[in-house]
Order: C-alpha cells, then structure tokens, then sequence
C-alpha cells in the first residue's frame, strides 16, 4: 500500500504562515513526527523552499479569486454586503 502523500497539508501549514525554515529543519527535528509526516517530507515533495513558497503563493491567490469571484463580481449582491464579503473572506484566510 502507498504511503500517503503529505503535499496538500504542508501547503495548507504554508498557508497558515508556518515558517518555511521550520518546515525544512533537518531529520533531528521532532515537530513533523508529531504530526503524522516523517522528516524529510518537505524535501520530497517539493525541489526547494522556493518551489514551496510559490505554490503555498498560487494557492492563496487562487483561494483570493475565488473569494473575490463570491463577493466584489456577484452583481446580485448590495455594494455594502460585497463590502463585507470581502472582509468576511480575508479573515477567514488568516
């Protein structure tokens, strides 16, 4: 049976603001283990930290479109409540 792949979830710890150089540690360092990942994944997945950081990048603007798309360009919404949206939607990125 294939290992699982941890790709999606590194992104996802990229997108909350983990620190790249955490991310990278060496093998000594314990905090991967902890969460189901050996260490070394990130190495594995990706070819450098910044073929990391751009994807953890096209992620998050492709999660902003997407937002905007629901709220500034949804012509059925009042201009205030788009407005708010928009804030809605920015905090729930962070």
């Amino acid at each position: 049976m294939p290992k699982p792949s941890h790709r999606e979830t590194l992104l996802n710890e990229g997108l909350k603001g983990r620190s790249f150089s955490r991310l990278f540690r060496s093998k000594r360092s314990g905090h991967r283990q902890g969460r189901g990942s050996a260490a070394g994944v990130v190495h594995h997945h990706f070819t450098s930290k910044e073929a990391f950081a751009q994807e953890v990048l096209d992620l998050y603007f492709s999660l902003v479109r997407g937002n905007i798309d629901k709220t500034l360009r949804n012509d059925s919404l009042p201009p205030l409540d788009r407005a708010a949206g928009v804030a809605r939607s920015a905090n729930s990125l962070s």
